[in-house]
């Protein structure tokens, strides 16, 4: 028996739903092992694009046309999270950011709520944690119902 490839699966049918609708998440971490594992926990529910790099992050969201969330981690090649979040704010005002961290563990927070993020995460982290934290700040709330004008 051989693995099915994903062309295997036209989109659409369960195991590749359709992806238009669903919010999306960029996942930045210069940790390949930790980018792959986000993905593959919140690809199911989100779209989900990776950037190693802050320098790529932002290339990434000036390519996009519907982001809905960032989740950065403080430690990155070049420019630190903390640096990218005030320029991801200035390009996105909208975006939900998620600060990740396995340093500075007793300060971090407090310098992640400082730079206006959303929510923190300490690594390691529980999977069930992440995605959580994702629904709990990207729940769709829908518009309020349109009033019919009077006749």
């Amino acid at each position: 028996m051989s693995i099915p490839k994903p062309k295997d699966f036209p989109v659409g049918s369960a195991q590749y739903p359709r992806r238009r609708g669903l919010k999306g998440i960029l996942v930045v971490d210069d940790d390949k092992l930790v980018r792959w594992s986000v993905r593959e926990a919140l690809r199911a529910n989100y779209r989900i694009w990776t950037a190693e790099s802050a320098e790529q992050a932002l290339k990434v969201i000036r390519r996009l046309k519907s982001l809905d969330a960032v989740l950065v981690d403080i430690r990155l090649p070049g420019s630190s999270g903390y640096e990218l979040i005030p320029l991801l704010r200035a390009e996105r005002p909208e975006l939900k950011i998620f600060v990740m961290t396995a340093y500075d563990q007793d300060s971090a927070p407090r310098q992640a709520f400082s730079v206006r993020a959303d929510g923190y995460l300490s690594k390691p982290f529980a999977i069930e944690t992440l995605v959580d934290m994702m629904a709990s700040h990207l729940i769709s709330v829908p518009p309020p119902p349109r009033k019919k004008p009077p006749l």
